[in-house]
C-alpha cells in the first residue's frame, strides 16, 4: 500500500466531480488533495520544475504532454523536488496520461476517460484547446512510442481541421491509457458507466480496486448516484458539423 493516490483522466471527463464523491466519502483524513499537482498552469509555485518534465496547454510546456515517461528518468528527480517537500496524498491529472507507468511507481493509480460520443461537439470551446495541444504532443513525440500505438497515430490524416485534431487527441489519449490499464493492470473507470452504474455495482466496484484504501465504498457509491447528471448540452452542434463537412469538401 503506497498510501497515496492520483486520479488520472483528461479534460472535461467528469474527474472533478469524481474527486468530489472521492474527497466526500474519505476514510478518515486519508486524502490530502492538490488539484492537478503536476500540470505547471495549476501548481505555479513549482511550475518553474514540474515545466522541465510535465505539460499543460501553456505553449512552452505542451511537448511534455505526450512524453512518455519511460523516456523520461528526470521524473523522479523532479518528483522528489516538489511533490516529496509537501504533505498532499491525492492528486487528480488530466494531462498525464502518457506518464502513468511513472505515476504507477509511486502512487496507486486509478484511470478515467469519457466516451467520444458524450464529449464531441464539447459544452466550452476550452476544450477544442486543451486537446488541440494534446495531439501537437502527440506528433511531437511519435516516435518514442511503441510501434502498435504509432500505427494508429498513422491512420489519421495530416491535414485535420481544428476539430479533428482535438478529436483525435482525445482518441488518441484514450487508446494509450487502455494500452497502459492492460500493461499495468490498473483499475479504469468510464464516464457513462459512472452515469450509469448501480449502487450495488458501484460498490462491487469500489471493494476490488484500490478505492477501498481510501474511501468508504457504500458511501462513495451513493455520492456518485446522488450527484450525478447529465453532460451539459453542446451549442456547438452545427459548427460542430460544419467544419466536418468542409473539411470534407476541401479534400474532395
Amino acid at each position: 500500500m503506497r498510501g497515496q493516490i492520483a486520479l488520472v483522466g483528461m479534460s472535461d471527463s467528469g474527474t472533478n466531480w469524481l474527486v468530489r464523491t472521492m474527497l466526500a466519502s474519505q476514510i478518515g483524513n486519508s486524502l490530502r488533495y492538490f488539484r492537478e499537482f503536476f500540470n505547471p498552469i495549476c501548481n505555479l509555485r513549482h511550475a518553474p520544475v514540474l515545466s522541465e518534465g510535465f505539460g499543460c496547454e501553456v505553449a512552452s510546456t505542451v511537448p511534455m504532454i505526450a512524453r512518455p515517461s519511460e523516456t523520461q528518468p528526470r521524473l523522479y528527480d523532479l518528483y522528489n523536488q516538489t511533490w516529496r517537500r509537501e504533505d498532499f496524498t491525492f492528486t487528480k491529472e488530466n494531462y498525464s496520461v502518457f506518464k502513468i507507468p511513472f505515476f504507477d511507481s509511486q502512487f496507486d493509480v486509478v484511470l478515467l476517460y469519457r466516451e467520444p460520443a458524450s464529449l464531441w461537439p464539447p459544452a466550452r470551446l476550452r476544450v477544442v484547446t486543451w486537446y488541440n495541444a494534446v495531439y501537437e504532443s502527440i506528433l511531437a513525440n511519435r516516435r518514442d512510442y511503441p510501434v502498435e500505438f504509432q500505427q494508429q497515430i498513422s491512420q489519421y490524416a495530416t491535414d485535420l481541421t481544428i476539430a479533428e485534431r482535438a478529436e483525435a487527441g482525445h482518441a488518441l489519449s484514450i487508446a494509450y491509457m487502455r494500452m497502459m490499464r492492460d500493461r499495468y493492470r490498473l483499475p479504469l473507470l468510464t464516464y457513462s458507466w459512472l452515469q450509469s452504474a448501480s449502487v450495488a455495482s458501484l460498490i462491487d466496484w469500489a471493494n476490488e480496486s484500490v478505492f477501498s484504501r481510501y474511501v468508504h465504498a457504500e458511501k462513495w457509491a451513493l455520492e456518485v448516484t446522488n450527484t450525478r447528471r447529465p453532460p451539459d448540452q453542446s451549442d456547438l452542434t452545427e459548427p460542430w458539423l460544419a467544419c466536418h463537412r468542409k473539411e470534407s469538401h476541401e479534400r474532395a
